[in-house]
């Protein structure tokens, strides 16, 4: 049973590790008000790089490509600052000149499990830095108020898959510890009535359950022992923070009273 338990988690924590970053299915669009942005995709970080940079240029030329891979680039030269190319999208291909906007920068990379390199590049829209500033500040102070409950201060940090990881390894962890200690108990009840001949058997048993249930407790108590730092110091990329889709409510209740109510998106 305790390796049933082992395996559960590991394909648990396995499944969440593999998810790709939000950005690398598309525009997104809870970031879109804020920031110009660009995906690049490259044989190496070098080359994502390049292709994002590219991607935001064409982003802000009113031409968007979703993820820049290399067959996509007709050609690619630079004039100083300025970067001129060709670009193959939906209506043909298009060319375009322009420079990187001041303030832009790679938010992210990403290698994928084919060995491709991913890059986000982003670049504030005039006139949204304060507001930018506002809900970042505001959402890193919701999530060290959250931080008590496991996984929350992550979704709301947009950490959607450090969460989750987080969510399954105390789930797994407090479902172990009690399971393990009802059947301890259990062990040791039949221990306790059992002849001479089945005392160690049941004895035995009871001991195996015990140290599962530690083992379990241990896991529980270090998962949220480490979701309560995190929550507290850790500090993701802005972007992720304006893709937070958590947020909470007090409903009143008839009977008196109110009822607090978490929702999530979890798309």
């Amino acid at each position: 049973m305790l390796r049933f338990f082992i395996l559960l988690l590991a394909v648990g924590l396995a499944g969440c590790a593999s998810a790709p970053p939000p950005w690398q299915g598309g525009f997104l669009d809870g970031v879109s008000d804020y920031y110009d942005q660009g995906t690049g995709v490259g044989s190496s970080s070098d080359r994502a790089d390049r292709n994002a940079q590219i991607a935001l240029v064409g982003y802000q030329q009113g031409i968007a490509v979703e993820s820049m891979t290399e067959d996509k680039i007709q050609s690619f030269s630079k004039n100083g600052d300025e970067l001129i190319f060709e670009v193959m999208t939906s209506e043909g291909v298009q060319r375009v000149s322009g420079t990187l906007p001041a303030g832009s920068y790679i938010a992210e990379r990403w290698k994928a499990d084919s060995g491709s390199w991913w890059s986000f590049a982003v670049a504030e829209k005039p006139g949204k830095e304060r507001r930018i500033q506002e809900l970042r500040d505001s959402r890193l102070g919701s999530a060290r108020l959250r931080s008590i409950v496991p996984g929350w201060a992550q979704f709301t940090k947009g950490q959607k898959s450090k969460g989750w990881r987080i969510v399954a390894a105390e789930g797994v962890g407090v479902v172990g510890l009690a399971t393990f200690a009802i059947l301890q108990k259990d062990y040791e009840d039949r221990r306790d009535r059992a002849a001479a001949v089945d005392y160690d058997y049941y004895n035995d048993w009871a001991n195996r359950f015990y140290w599962g249930s530690v083992t379990f407790g241990t896991l529980a108590g270090a998962t949220y022992l480490y979701n309560w730092i995190d929550g507290i110091t850790s500090v993701p990329p802005t972007y992720q923070l304006l893709l937070s889709k958590v947020d909470w409510d007090l409903q009143p209740r008839s009977e008196g009273g109110a009822l607090l109510v978490l929702k999530y998106d979890i798309k």
